[in-house]
């Protein structure tokens, strides 16, 4: 590439960087006086400027705004803001507190991929018959469970970060736990995706899979077919309007999932009430996380169109829920460490000695 090149191609990625900037801090700024994340904002800009939102109103001339040559190296940028973003966790939180609670960390993360799995596993049948019969249906059940149980690391921490969370035992149990989640996460994907790229000719690629494959079989053969009984018992007898059925039994799965499983795990852990939801509350979070591996999933095929809006819209809710139910659970203690909840205590404060001197 010339010089000149070089140069046209820098001048419209910083515009295309410049705009983006500009569209998240507005929308992240909005979300917070809405009571929402920066974050969760963010996200919906992100959305706002992409082609299903501003290139469905202005399709004509969208690639103006954002031409075709610019997507890879946003994207790049995108993935190393990533990667500073976790080294920035990983600097900031303190997981000194990890060694008196590596039980429930291992506990809360097993059970955070285990109930939204075995959620997975009692409507994967349903939505492949009604949503995407062509599909291959050992890929696709697969991917269903590992989609329904991502956590968001990045936006987890982000979130902590914001809140001023970071140096609390809390806060590294979050961490730690949504870790061992995302670990496992992206290893199930990279093995649905080796599948997925080979035709499902799984026999090809045991040596990569093999640990993936029996722990599916074992939730498929045992946890699923007793969870699709129910399901279908339940729902047998009454008038559907399928599609909004459906992403409603995704978005209760993805969060009932998370919610139940982290929240019982914490307890069996010994934490308290409070801290048992607050952390459920975070591992329930898939923002930019959930996002990709969605996106993963309609690349390879796995998600028709309308799979793929009702997990973009189980992502987004269950991101959006984070931090109200946050703010609702968070434990009393861990509250003057939180500049919102600092404030309205010293505001409390001021109108008592206000009080007091009149």
């Amino acid at each position: 590439m010339n010089p000149t090149a070089i140069e046209n191609h820098m001048r419209i990625v910083l515009m295309d960087w410049a705009i983006i900037i500009a569209v998240a801090w507005f929308f992240g700024r909005l979300g917070k006086k809405l009571g929402q994340p920066l974050t969760v904002g963010e996200i919906v800009a992100g959305l706002l400027l992409g082609p299903s939102a501003l290139g469905l109103i202005w399709p004509a001339n969208w690639p103006v705004v954002f031409p075709a040559e610019a997507p890879q190296s946003l994207q790049l940028l995108g993935e190393l803001g990533i990667i500073l973003l976790l080294f920035q966790v990983g600097m900031e939180f303190d997981f000194g507190h990890f060694r008196n609670q590596s039980r429930t960390v291992i506990s809360v993360s097993v059970m955070g991929m285990v109930a939204p799995m075995l959620g997975g596993l009692a409507i994967g049948h349903w939505l492949h018959d009604r949503f995407a019969p062509k599909i291959d249906f050992f890929g696709f059940q697969l991917y269903i469970c590992i989609a329904l149980s991502i956590t968001a690391l990045p936006m987890l921490g982000r979130i902590l970060l914001e809140m001023k969370l970071e140096r609390t035992a809390f806060g590294a149990l979050a961490v730690s736990a949504a870790a061992i989640d995302d670990v496992i996460g992206w290893i199930g994907l990279a093995a649905v995706t080796a599948l997925a790229t080979s035709n499902f000719q799984w026999l090809l690629m045991v040596g990569q899979v093999i640990g993936v494959t029996l722990f599916f079989i074992l939730l498929m053969k045992i946890g699923g077919p007793a969870l699709r009984w129910f399901w279908r018992k339940s729902i047998s007898n009454t008038e559907r309007s399928e599609a909004w059925l459906g992403c409603g039994a995704v978005l209760l799965v993805g969060a009932a999932g998370k919610l139940l499983g982290c929240w019982g795990a914490g307890r069996l852990g010994d934490l308290p009430n409070r801290d048992a939801l607050s952390l459920a509350a975070l591992m329930n979070t898939r923002a930019l996380m959930g996002l990709i591996a969605i996106n993963v999933g309609y690349e390879l095929g796995l998600l028709p169109k309308d799979l793929f809006t009702m997990f973009v819209i189980m992502s987004l809710v269950t991101t959006a829920m984070t931090g109200p139910l946050l703010k609702l659970f968070l434990p009393m203690e861990l509250r003057p460490l939180v500049p919102e909840y600092a404030n309205e205590v010293t505001l409390r404060a001021t109108r008592t000695e206000v009080s007091n001197a009149l």
